[in-house]
């Protein structure tokens, strides 16, 4: 099983079609969370907060694009860099920890490089951000990375990272959120988060 860019995944299958070996592929989404402004702010962040934390942000279909509706987009951000600052950091085999290391030290500045990146086209962090150190610091650590004001063109917001970092965009309409989450050469879930049943069935449509 291959996991990771599309890029790679056809030099994979190419190599693999020689000697035909079976291959499966999980490869990178961006999958869109939006928040409407009606939304259950609380539990919205709380799903948003699952796209960096289930498997440390390492997995194909986590929502870590997250399109908020401007009139809750601070509240928003201020529930959800609250919650990430309370996740727990750990060796992974221990039931309390929460969050673990990223998988190699290359993936980590991989990961850093994004961020970093990110932050040039004009996005903020107001999570994380930085390598744990101290009792941290022998191993791959990057707390749940929370970067607002993401361009829905930067590679932030296109790329999968791969890690425990979740990209913000503000949205005024239903419309806009809409053409937003479909801006993506790959996006292989969708979440929505409104109380409001007949939009719902409009975004999903």
């Amino acid at each position: 099983e291959f996991i990771g860019s599309g890029a790679t995944a056809s030099k994979v299958l190419a190599n693999a079609a020689a000697s035909l070996k079976p291959v499966a592929l999980e490869l990178g989404g961006k999958s869109a969370v939006i928040v409407f402004d009606d939304a259950d702010l609380m539990l919205a962040a709380k799903k948003g907060l699952t796209g960096a934390v289930s498997s440390n942000g390492q997995g194909c279909v986590n929502g870590t694009r997250l399109i908020v509706q401007r009139g809750v987009y601070e509240q928003y951000l201020g529930i959800l860099s609250a919650m990430a600052g309370h996740v727990k950091s750990g060796d992974p085999f221990d039931p309390a920890t929460v969050l673990g290391p990223v998988i190699t030290g290359g993936a980590l500045d991989r990961i850093q490089g994004m961020v970093a990146r990110g932050i040039a086209d004009g996005g903020r962090v107001v999570a994380g951000g930085e390598r744990l150190g101290g009792e941290f610091a022998d191993g791959y650590f990057l707390p749940v990375t929370v970067v607002a004001d993401v361009s829905n063109a930067s590679e932030l917001a296109q790329k999968e990272v791969f890690g425990p970092v979740l990209a913000v965009i503000p949205f005024d309409t239903e419309d806009e959120a809409i053409a937003l989450a479909n801006a993506t050469e790959y996006g292989l879930g969708a979440y929505v988060h409104t109380q409001n049943l007949r939009r719902a069935h409009h975004v999903a449509g």
